[in-house]
C-alpha cells in the first residue's frame, strides 16, 4: 500500500476533533466522512483529551544540519545496499558464457556487451 503524506490545516484538525469529542460520533465514522485515516484522527483526539493543543505539521522542531546529513547518508546507504542485493541476486541462468567449453575461445561479442553494461553504471 502506498503511503500518502497529507498535511491538514489547523482549522480542519480542530473541526474533526470537535465532531468526535463534542458531536459524539465515532472516530471511524468521522474519518470516513472526511476521507482521512482513522489512526490520524484518533491521534488528534487523544491529544485533545490530554489537553494538548493541536499542532500544525510535524511534532518535531527544526532539524539540525547534522541530523539532516545523517538522514541523507542513511537513505543513501539503504539505496546502495538495495542496488548491491539486486546485482548480487541477478539471474545468470540464461546468460551466454564468456568462454566456450570446447574451444576455450572468448566470445567477443558477448564480452563487449558485458563490458558496456559495466561501463554504463
Amino acid at each position: 500500500m502506498k503511503r500518502v503524506n497529507r498535511s491538514y490545516p489547523l482549522e480542519f484538525r480542530k473541526a474533526a476533533v470537535q465532531q468526535v469529542v463534542d458531536g459524539g460520533r465515532s472516530v471511524p465514522a468521522v474519518a470516513g466522512s472526511l476521507e482521512m485515516s482513522a489512526k490520524t484522527l484518533a491521534n488528534w483526539v487523544a491529544r485533545a483529551r490530554r489537553g494538548e493543543a493541536p499542532t500544525q505539521g510535524s511534532v518535531r522542531g527544526p532539524v539540525s544540519e547534522l541530523e539532516a546529513e545523517l538522514t541523507r547518508l542513511r537513505q543513501e546507504v539503504a539505496k546502495l545496499r538495495m542496488e548491491k542485493e539486486i546485482l548480487k541476486n541477478r539471474s545468470t541462468r540464461h546468460a551466454v558464457p564468456l568462454m566456450n567449453r570446447n574451444s576455450r575461445r572468448v566470445q567477443w561479442a558477448h564480452a563487449r556487451t558485458v563490458a558496456a553494461c559495466f561501463l554504463e553504471g
